[in-house]
């Protein structure tokens, strides 16, 4: 074996750089996932506001309907009440139908409304939906990629292993040679160690994407099942229209 064949190869310091982007490459995903989780903490808490207005709209709303109910009631009373008299008090009467009327259209136009703003908050539930998705294909690519770089990284260290057990045998037929051997195998076992280190720090990286990734499906469920509960409940409204 010559000298050159023992000595560290190109192909090391290639390896090194592109070890180095990927790292930059991963903080990155960090710092993106990050920031996806505020959105995401963000939109429930809109969601949970939305939903604390339209239980108070819905109260509003039955007692409007009680009262236009009760007036009704009353109306009818007195207008068997006034059947004797409904010649001289007819002009009264018809004011008192018109104020009715206005009533009615007021509570049509309130109706119409809420039919409007549930209609806006289904359109931003499925863009928001829809971004998640996106957000999650994002993230498993970015897994996949990290599981990929983790088996490059196996596989260097797997060579490194090789190439030190093959040079401590090599060591008993170049004893000339055994001084240098020596300083590249101190070398390469610093070499393996930071792998082995890189190696384990991705495996914690892929595994943060993993949960974070569960988490963020687990999310998208419970808004979906939330948002199926009120268009439940604003089914059961009675219609004006």
């Amino acid at each position: 074996m010559s000298i050159n064949q023992v000595r560290p190869s190109h192909m090391f310091r290639l390896q090194r750089v592109e070890i180095r982007g990927d790292e930059g490459a991963l903080q990155s995903v960090l710092n993106e996932l990050e920031a996806r989780q505020q959105d995401l903490a963000m939109a429930a808490e809109l969601g949970k506001t939305l939903l604390e207005t339209n239980e108070e709209l819905r109260k509003e709303h039955q007692e409007t309907l009680n009262v236009f109910r009760q007036q009704i009631y009353e109306l009818e009373n007195e207008r068997r009440l006034l059947q004797s008299r409904l010649a001289t008090v007819e002009n009264d009467y018809d004011l008192q139908i018109k104020e009715l009327q206005n009533n009615i259209v007021s509570m049509r136009i309130d109706v119409q409304k809420q039919k409007e703003m549930w209609k806006t908050m289904e359109n931003e539930r499925l863009l928001l939906i829809g971004e998640l998705t996106q957000q999650n294909q994002s993230m498993s690519k970015r897994l996949a990629a990290t599981t990929k770089n983790e088996t490059r990284l196996k596989n260097e260290l797997s060579s490194l292993r090789s190439q030190c057990n093959h040079r401590k045998a090599s060591m008993h037929d170049n004893f000339h040679l055994l001084e240098s051997l020596r300083q590249e195998i101190s070398q390469l076992r610093a070499e393996k160690s930071r792998l082995e280190l890189k190696l384990n720090n991705v495996t914690f990286e892929r595994d943060q994407l993993l949960c974070s990734l569960t988490e963020c499906r687990e999310k998208m469920n419970d808004m979906e099942l939330m948002q199926e509960e009120h268009l439940s409940t604003v089914s059961t409204l009675p219609s004006w229209s």
